[in-house]
């Protein structure tokens, strides 16, 4: 008889695959309870190993949120900045427009003394 090889695909790319699968052979586990054959393997404690795969399914589902919510903030804090990509300085209600709109002000007024621009926040370019 041939002897056939059988290889099993543990995702270590993808945390969200790894975690499913770690769900999935949790579930079994305790479905088969005492007869599960997990329960041969003297070096695992299944209780903290269901735990750990409650806890990793917990904690993507939070990265996830945190990131939605980071693209999110971005998107707000780039639209008001007013460097979004169909921005320029000449977008009213920015604060890249109001900056331009005031350092061009306070440049004018000062032109003689640039020194009166550092008490701003403003720097000479060159």
């Amino acid at each position: 008889m041939a002897r056939k090889t059988v290889r099993i695909n543990v995702p270590l790319g993808n945390p969200d695959e790894l975690v499913a699968l770690a769900g999935a052979i949790h579930k079994k586990s305790t479905e088969l309870g005492a007869n599960s054959p997990l329960k041969g393997l003297t070096d695992l404690d299944l209780e903290d190993f269901g735990d750990k795969v409650t806890e990793a399914d917990t904690q993507r589902k939070a990265a996830k949120d945190f990131e939605r919510k980071t693209q999110e903030a971005n998107g707000r804090a780039t639209n008001l900045l007013g460097v979004a990509p169909s921005q320029t300085q000449s977008t009213t209600g920015t604060l890249r427009f109001a900056v331009t709109q005031i350092s061009d002000l306070l440049a004018a007024v000062n032109k003689a003394n640039e020194e009166a621009l550092t008490g701003w926040g403003l720097r000479r370019r060159g």
